[in-house]
């Protein structure tokens, strides 16, 4: 299940481009929402939520220049911190 903050950006983004980049990384997030819901997701608020996309968004720039740095490495967009900012 989507949350409201999801499907109002795949709504934006579907109207523009389905197989844009920030397509490819709410689809991630939606993923994300998903698989930890019941464990945190559940308890945002929507102004959290976009605080929490925010933070997933600047975690996937990280681990895409990470796996430039060194191709053989694994990151992934599974993982119940990839919502937390690094200062945390």
């Amino acid at each position: 299940m989507k949350s409201m903050f999801v499907a109002a950006l795949v709504g934006a983004v579907s109207a523009s481009s389905a197989n844009s980049p920030l397509m490819d990384i709410v689809a991630k997030f939606d993923e994300f929402v998903n698989d930890f819901r019941d464990k945190k997701l559940s308890k945002y608020t929507p102004e959290e939520e976009l605080k929490a996309f925010k933070s997933f968004v600047n975690n996937m720039e990280i681990a895409a220049r990470l796996k430039a740095a060194d191709p053989d490495a694994e990151y992934s967009h599974k993982t119940p911190y990839a919502d937390k900012d690094a200062a945390k």
